[in-house]
């Protein structure tokens, strides 16, 4: 029912916005609800931006694998990048984990384990070559692999194993178990523990900020469109009214 109603929202919302930026209706209701809640902020407050130099360090994806493509994992990591905001790499070296540079290693190795795991040494491995052993459909490996990534970036990160029935880091014994999972979502337990632990770490996010914070802050870029210069030309405006000051011979001695 809340999903319904959201939705309903949403979709008044890429109408109005087909509207005002002429935009046809069934334009505006192809939008992704993504696009839509982007333009709805860049009209209230320009948007949201990265503050530079905010933050400390880097999750490593170590892509020594070839029995998944690159992007998938590109696709992966941009998902969990958005959701947790810490800079997350991939590179097809090996790195040398440290509590600035947590690694995940996507190896194929010829070992029925599919994640072993050394939190304490800031690494995981997660063998891709096992998710392929009953020779599964593309879609299908490409939705193991995803789900594998997750769960390395969770436990490597303090996670570590959930409660919730469907979570995507419950126990898993067998790859129909993988299979099973519904959605890529992490409970909000997982979610919790990741960043109560990582901020104990040396790893740190970076800050996303509204255009206007920043813009009031000093330390927002040039606009780059109308939404943005009216925020910028209005928070830099001199004031229609300055404040004057009486001179008081009296306080002058």
């Amino acid at each position: 029912m809340k999903y319904a109603i959201l939705k309903g929202a949403i979709l008044l919302a890429a109408t109005a916005i087909g509207a005002v930026d002429g935009v046809d209706d069934s334009r505006a209701n192809a939008l992704s609800n993504r696009e839509i809640m982007a333009r709805i902020a860049m009209r209230r407050y320009g948007g949201k931006i990265r503050q530079p130099d905010t933050e400390k360090g880097a999750i490593v994806f170590v892509n020594k694998q070839k029995t998944v493509g690159r992007t998938a994992l590109e696709k992966a990591i941009a998902k969990l990048e958005r959701q947790f905001k810490y800079t997350i790499l991939i590179s097809e070296t090996d790195e040398r984990p440290s509590p600035e540079r947590f690694v995940v290693r996507l190896e194929d190795l010829d070992r029925a384990e599919r994640i072993v795991l050394a939190p304490e040494d800031f690494w995981a491995s997660v063998n891709v070559k096992a998710l392929a052993a009953d020779k599964p459909p593309k879609p299908i490996l490409e939705d193991r692999f995803e789900k594998e990534v997750r769960r390395a970036f969770a436990f490597v990160c303090g996670g570590t194993c959930g409660t919730e029935p469907g979570g995507i880091c419950r126990m898993i014994t067998k790859l129909s178990d993988l299979d099973a999972i519904p959605g890529l979502d992490f409970a909000l337990d997982i979610e919790s523990r990741i960043i109560n632990n990582m901020q104990k770490s040396e790893v740190r996010p970076y800050r996303i900020a509204k255009y206007i914070d920043a813009v009031r802050e000093g330390w927002a870029p040039q606009p780059t469109n109308e939404y943005q210069q009216a925020i910028w030309d209005k928070v830099h405006q001199i004031p229609d009214k300055p404040i004057t000051i009486e001179y008081d011979p009296k306080t002058d001695k």
